[in-house]
């Protein structure tokens, strides 16, 4: 069967690149170049209606998340008062962002935000349907962004539509991106892919409008999102270490490549150093914390969030095999070196080697079957069609939203109009996971008020703030299952001097506490919560 297999491959793909690495194609050795040039327009059609029909796929299971909402999933809070910010200083970059009244340096990468607020202000669209639409749009985008990637690293037309598909589906691409703080994720994921691509063009195949358009979409990549940003630079020395035969001419690439982004990016982080430091920069990186956990995540497979099967992290298993079998090593050490630099959005950034992966898996499959099928067409289709539905209802399933109610809005217009500005609260919603707690980040915005353990933002400050933040958001909401007297010790043994109580969700027995205690007095009882003053 091996032997068979072997012939079949060398039939149909006698010119397949190494993956990593450039080789030179001869006249007629593609098999789509074997008669005319009429194979080669079969084969791009069949490319871009694959292309097509994952942008249909992906664009569905993206948008139904968000087709009936009236404010962005989960948070965004954050970047919703940074973008109302610049639109008070006239789009000059302010020094300070407002933002839970805790001077945090508007040091984070602001193109998103210069957009969004453009939109608003040029074409009168609320602010909120851009913040809950646009990180949509842009995460649709990057399938045909990554397309164009996975044609230049894949050669097979199957591979690569099937790692398409791939990605058009798979959870862990967008369930980050279409959220509020996508606004900034989504665009720094595209940006981070149209930017490899042209890294990995001009490392193979030198030219001239490569090195122009890799400075661009890095550039935009940089004032984009910090971490897409380092995503860019750790692939590109992945990519570099399998093109070191011209190591001379390639560091001279990336001596022009970099030094074109930092002219370009030049207006934004010089005037952020103006007014800070270059410190600012590195604080967000006391954010990540390199554990055993996330070292051994990639060998576990189990990071592509499919809540049925993983079915797409099997076949990326099985894409790695075939790649080690093949000696072509850059995607699985691609996909392993993600995990190793990133741990706070790893999975995100892994899904593009890893649907590579997967597509290189699946055709590997496929093509066993027909060495060994007698009704070739109609298991292929089955399986196929398996295949596509699993990942589907998995791209549907898969995300765990959540956002504000209308109640909660209502709520935190009350405290706005009702409590003094000086105000500090404690705001328990249940969530330990300051991410995925809407309520707690969107606080500071809708009530104007200030949230004594929000930690979003507190990334810019010095002395891991953030991380202490993240620590105070966990404990406090730990109070939600107990009485009383566990907010006054909370309180007590972290100095937080506290004004008003908003409980937005909590258990029954906290609440009967509260209610009676003789330090508090209930200002507020609706659908959105309690409010309770300090006595």
């Amino acid at each position: 069967m091996i032997d068979n297999q072997h012939r079949f491959i060398e039939l149909n793909n006698q010119s397949d690149k190494k993956i990593g690495q450039k080789s030179e194609v001869q006249p007629n050795s593609r098999m789509i170049r074997k008669t005319s040039g009429k194979g080669k327009f079969l084969e791009n059609d069949f490319l871009i209606l694959g292309l097509v029909l994952a942008i249909i796929l992906g664009g569905f299971v993206r948008i139904v998340h968000i087709i009936n909402l009236d404010i962005p999933l989960n948070d965004g809070g954050l970047f919703y008062q940074m973008i109302l910010d610049l639109q008070s200083s006239f789009y000059k970059l302010p020094q300070y962002t407002t933002y839970n009244h805790a001077k945090i340096p508007f040091a984070y990468p602001p193109m998103p935000f210069y957009l969004s607020g453009y939109l608003s202000d040029s074409f009168g669209w609320d602010l909120l349907d851009i913040i809950r639409v646009l990180p949509v749009i842009i995460s649709i985008l990057t399938i045909p962004a990554f397309f164009q990637l996975c044609k230049k690293i894949l050669t097979n037309k199957w591979q690569i539509s099937f790692a398409t598909f791939a990605f058009a589906l798979i959870p862990t691409a967008f369930d980050w991106l279409i959220v509020g703080g996508g606004l900034t994720r989504s665009f720094g994921y595209l940006f981070a892919i149209l930017a490899l691509s042209q890294i990995y063009s001009l490392f193979t195949k030198y030219q001239k409008r490569n090195i122009f358009l890799a400075i661009l979409f890095s550039s935009l990549t940089v004032l984009s999102h910090p971490g897409t940003t380092w995503f860019v630079i750790f692939s590109t020395g992945i990519i570099l270490i399998f093109n070191l035969k011209k190591k001379i001419q390639l560091i001279n690439i990336l001596a022009i490549v970099s030094s074109g982004v930092l002219v370009l990016t030049a207006p934004w982080w010089g005037t952020v150093i103006r007014y800070h430091d270059t410190s600012v920069f590195l604080y967000p990186f006391q954010t990540e914390s390199l554990s055993g956990a996330s070292i051994l995540t990639p060998f576990t497979f189990l990071f592509t969030n499919e809540p049925l099967l993983d079915t797409l992290a099997f076949l990326g298993l099985i894409g790695v095999w075939v790649c080690l079998r093949d000696q072509k090593y850059m995607l699985p050490i691609w996909l392993f070196s993600v995990f190793l630099f990133e741990s706070r959005l790893g999975a995100t950034y892994a899904v593009v080697p890893m649907v590579m992966l997967s597509g290189i898996g699946l055709n590997e499959i496929l093509t066993i079957i027909q060495l060994n099928s007698q009704k070739i067409t109609n298991l292929r289709i089955i399986v196929l069609s398996h295949l596509l539905l699993l990942a589907l209802i998995a791209a549907l399933l898969a995300p765990k939203y959540s956002t504000v109610s209308e109640n909660q809005i209502s709520v935190m217009a009350w405290i706005q109009a009702n409590t003094p500005e000086s105000s500090q609260f404690m705001v328990i919603t249940s969530v330990s996971e300051y991410g995925i707690d809407p309520v707690s980040e969107w606080f500071p915005v809708l009530s104007q008020r200030t949230s004594l353990t929000v930690p979003q933002g507190y990334e810019w400050l010095p002395n891991a703030q953030f991380l202490k933040r993240q620590k105070l958001h966990a404990d406090l909401q730990a109070c939600a299952k107990n009485d009383v007297s566990c907010i006054e010790s909370f309180a007590a043994q972290n100095k937080l001097d506290y004004t008003h109580i908003y409980i937005a969700s909590a258990g029954k027995w906290l609440i009967s506490t509260i209610t009676k205690s003789p330090n508090f007095d209930l200002e507020y009882d609706g659908f959105g919560g309690l409010i309770f003053s300090r006595k």
